[in-house]
């Protein structure tokens, strides 16, 4: 029996026009970027934390924009939300991240007959994984805090209406959390909610870096003092633990034996374990923001990194996931754009032995401050 080979989709990263927003100055690529790492052990490398990047370098200029498409359309759907298509059918390179589903983009033909018009200028923010707490707020919401700022911009911010978890799509919140994160940045009323469907608009705008890693838009000062306004709502609690130990009823990070020795030794030194799945939004990021210590697996949770103070002190469990070579340094991202001191263990080279973990516990308990960060963000200083 012979298969037709499903033709690829056409991409394109043609505009109708791209405006240069926000520019980080350069910064010292030269910079050995494992030294400045806080060590959560004595002769602890952070090689594999840096290793995704080549030879450990970050590019030497950062450059967000704004791009618009004219008469063009917007896919909403499980693993399309937020796909940007041109008026030749062709997808636009920087609004399909995390697109994994193959199904065919549909014909010019079949998207002029189809199309759900929108007849208006749309703003969309959201990328195809938004249904996970750190792409919603790192990605959905950032860059929506983000054009709501920019002067004389006027566009209706679109999102995918909130749905349920089905065997294709895995929702990591809660419809509430989900309503909170919208309520409390203030967009309610300028949000946009789309049931699945393909529309068609007038102008399509969204926000994108010259460089292929999206996430590295969370080391922009813009991303961070986006969320200011939020953190302006959130209150101190003397009440609340000051040390957290992040759990998962899952354990889908750790196996039940990494999990119960983390546990022991977290709660030997007055860590507090929590649950995210039993708190809403606002609980989650008041926790945070009440901590002066965190310890968590590398996860979605992770995200609320963004609400702690600077003066957080993080120590993330990571491992090597996907088969992938290196680490994932997107919480230490966040962390050291908000001048948060992070330290790691690695899961997956025996960190999580008693001694090193021990060791790594009794370091994040001590007083005293991190090093400056191994990149620079803005040499003019970061609120």
């Amino acid at each position: 029996m012979l298969f037709r080979k499903r033709p690829s989709p056409r991409v394109t990263d043609a505009f109708s026009s791209v405006h240069r927003l926000v520019e980080m100055d350069e910064f010292d690529v030269e910079v050995d970027p494992g030294r400045h790492v806080v060590p959560a052990y004595p002769g602890q490398s952070s090689a594999l934390l840096t290793a995704c990047f080549a030879q450990g370098r970050l590019p030497n200029r950062l450059t967000l924009k704004l791009g618009m498409v004219e008469d063009g359309y917007l896919w909403i759907g499980p693993r399309q939300d937020g796909v940007l298509i041109d008026r030749t059918g062709a997808l636009l390179d920087k609004f399909r991240m995390f697109r994994h589903d193959r199904t065919p983009v549909p014909s010019p033909e079949e998207l002029r007959r189809s199309a759900i018009p929108l007849d208006r200028d749309v703003f969309t923010s959201v990328d195809c994984a938004w249904g996970n707490y750190y792409h919603w707020l790192c990605f959905g919401v950032a860059r929506a805090l983000l054009a709501r700022r920019i002067a004389g911009f006027d566009a209706d911010i679109v999102v995918p209406d909130y749905r349920e978890s089905t065997k294709r799509w895995r929702m990591g919140m809660s419809r509430r959390t989900w309503e909170q994160t919208l309520d409390l940045s203030g967009m309610s009323d300028r949000i946009l909610r789309l049931k699945p469907g393909i529309y068609s608009f007038r102008r399509g705008y969204g926000l994108f870096l010259d460089q292929a890693e999206d996430t590295l838009v969370t080391c922009l000062p813009a991303f961070d003092r986006a969320f200011e306004p939020l953190r302006a709502r959130l209150r101190v609690n003397p009440a609340s633990p000051r040390r957290l130990l992040i759990a998962r009823r899952d354990k889908q990070r750790l196996g039940d034996a990494e999990a119960g020795r983390v546990m022991a030794q977290a709660e030997s030194r007055g860590f507090t374990p929590v649950y995210p799945e039993d708190h809403d939004f606002l609980q989650q990021a008041e926790l945070f923001h009440n901590a002066d210590a965190v310890i968590a697996a590398h996860g979605a949770a992770l995200t609320n990194l963004l609400f702690g103070r600077r003066s957080l002190k993080v120590l993330e469990i990571n491992r090597h996931l996907s088969n992938e070579p290196h680490l994932r340094p997107w919480m230490y991202f966040l962390a050291r754009n908000r001048g948060q001191d992070y330290r790691f263990l690695n899961a997956s080279e025996g960190d999580l032995e008693t001694d090193r973990l021990k060791a790594a516990i009794d370091s994040l308990c001590e007083p005293g401050s991190s090093p400056e960060p191994w990149f620079h963000l803005d040499p003019r200083g970061a609120d």
